[in-house]
């Protein structure tokens, strides 16, 4: 029966067509827009937590650094003489050289301050200080705070009123205590080093956060963020968070600072963040785009569908005529053959066709993915050979140093750099002193558990560009890269003999032990990986001999001319 005024077919298939493609383009823009939001915070997240990571990472090895430069600084001996005339020029040469630093000082033990950079607070009593209270006991390092006397003493020093406090005892040439090196480290310092770390101000905003929750330093834009918030953001340590704030979402990446080396750290916090709308704008961009594109397809899909019903009608056409006339009594039929044939043979070839394909296509799928999971665990296997190859033809199997192949490589290398910007470099030959006894008396474990401990105590004793390496048995060496002269060196060295001069406790057994150190330097001693091992090994026995803790090749070079 023909309902009157129904559509054709036509315009059925151009409306199925067209609303069927908008449809599927809006609830792919959904799925794609939640996707590729998901993955945005996840991506931008992380990458707001590690920009926070690397900052608080760079405080605290900035802080390191200042640290440690006080601490040599106090280990000087113009320091420890309190000889005026060379303190004085010290101070000004490392504030010249360090201008973070707004003030050094020297007091003595009552608290009044015997030398200033500057001529600054001499002759002042600097007793109820925290620094100098607690720098008379052990090194002290304090947190961000005002210095209103500094800047109204001193209205030319450089830089704002905040500053952060070190201080040193200092050691007469006796080992009795002579007074406390104090200094007040510039808080611009710190600022300077974030602001080069953000490299879009206008995006990003920046807040460091004390242990107390006090903000020590924001963006322009400070980000208005909740005490509660922040306060969670500590217990978790590291990672980010996309919150609801009065202003509107924010995402925000965060670190707290876990200090670095020696230095513990003062339990700031670094937190970076960026507005929601800001960071998701490629997934809002993304999803307009897709439905703009859904309802252009759509259109192209209505006039397609037109097309097809087109095609479609007329053989339905013919096939309806030829039923009317059968309906009339007509018995012959004059239709096209090819055209029923036409339409049942390719649905049936349509309909074998896709079982076919759908049948060699699972088969295909099924291949790719064992092929695949194969592929990645031979991959998995062949990377974790290579890496077990690495570590054995490197790395001593024990201590887990670099070995004799990987010594001499970084010995070239350190030359190389040494020869081409005109630095000079050192070489440590070491022998533990009683190894053999306390092996044989204790056993091999308790040596090897000996010899572990020591390449710790190695490690914790140099710098941060030098190497350590195990030769074989108890012979250690030590690449100290970029010395300035022997002072350098002698201070690694020392550090390292009073190291190993400290008991070990050996699985319950408490030994002593002490090392013997035996130096040459780059070129001045030879400029062969051979000739320079040779030379620390002869000044190591020298020192062996002597039991003078270390030896330089030079001075043992010319006792034996003497």
């Amino acid at each position: 029966m023909l309902v009157p005024h129904a559509p054709g077919i036509r315009g059925r298939l151009a409306l199925t067509f067209g609303g069927i493609s908008v449809l599927l383009s809006l609830c792919l823009a959904l799925i794609i827009g939640q996707v590729s939001k998901s993955r945005l915070e996840a991506n931008s997240g992380s990458t707001l937590a590690q920009l926070a990571s690397q900052m608080a990472l760079t405080l605290d090895r900035g802080m390191f650094e200042r640290f440690h430069q006080l601490q040599m600084l106090s280990e000087l001996g113009p320091a420890r003489t309190a000889n005026e005339a060379r303190s004085r020029q010290l101070f000004a040469r490392v504030q010249e050289t360090y201008p973070e630093y707004s003030w050094i000082g020297l007091t003595d033990l009552t608290g009044r301050v015997l030398l200033g950079s500057s001529g600054q607070f001499e002759g002042r009593d600097l007793s109820a200080a925290a620094w100098f209270r607690e720098g008379r006991r052990a090194p002290y390092f304090g947190s961000v705070q005002d210095a209103p006397s500094l800047s109204s003493r001193a209205p030319d020093v450089n830089g704002p009123r905040k500053v952060i406090d070190f201080a040193m005892p200092i050691e007469g040439p006796d080992g009795s205590p002579k007074g406390v090196l104090g200094a007040h480290l510039n808080w611009t310092w710190v600022s300077e080093i974030l602001d080069s770390l953000v490299l879009d101000p206008e995006r990003l905003q920046l807040l460091v956060v004390s242990r107390d929750g006090e903000i020590l330093l924001s963006s322009p834009a400070r980000p208005r963020l909740e005490r509660a918030t922040l306060d969670t953001m500590r217990r978790f340590q590291h990672g980010y968070w996309l919150m609801e704030e009065p202003q509107g979402a924010v995402l925000a990446g965060f670190a707290v600072s876990k200090g670095h080396r020696s230095f513990p750290g003062l339990g700031w916090m670094v937190v970076v963040t960026q507005d929601a709308e800001a960071a998701f704008a490629e997934s809002l961009d993304l999803q307009r785009q897709i439905v703009l594109w859904g309802f252009a397809l759509g259109a192209t899909f209505s006039l397609w569908g037109l097309f097809i019903a087109h095609r479609l009608a007329k053989p339905i056409r013919t096939l309806a005529a030829a039923a009317d006339r059968v309906k009339q009594g007509e018995r012959q039929l004059d239709l096209p053959a090819f055209e029923i044939r036409e339409f049942g043979k390719l649905s049936e070839s349509l309909t074998r066709m896709v079982s076919t394909l759908a049948e060699q296509e699972r088969s295909l799928l099924e291949a790719n993915e064992n092929l695949e999971r194969r592929v990645r665990a031979r991959t998995s296997e062949l990377q974790a050979t290579e890496e077990r190859f690495r570590q054995l033809a490197y790395r001593d199997v024990l201590t887990g140093l670099p070995n004799r192949l990987m010594f001499q490589e970084q010995m070239r290398q350190s030359m190389g750099y040494a020869s081409q910007y005109g630095r000079k470099m050192a070489v440590m030959f070491l022998d533990l002193d009683r190894f053999k006894e306390i092996n044989d008396t204790l056993g091999h474990d308790a040596g090897d558990l000996l010899l572990k401990q020591v390449a710790e105590r190695l490690n914790a004793s140099v710098r941060g560009g030098d190497m350590v390496a195990r030769l074989a048995g108890d012979e250690f060496t030590v690449i100290l890269n970029d010395v300035e002269d022997d002072s350098d060196v002698r201070v690694v060295a020392t550090r390292i003999v009073m190291a190993l001069s400290e008991p070990f406790d050996l699985a319950g057994e408490v030994v002593e032990t002490s090392a013997s150190v035996g130096i040459c330097l780059f070129p001045s001693d030879g400029e062969d990986v051979a000739v320079l091992l040779k030379k620390a090994d002869v000044a190591m026995y020298l020192a062996k001999r002597q039991r003078n803790g270390y030896q330089f090749y030079a001075e043992a070079y010319e006792q034996a001319r003497g």
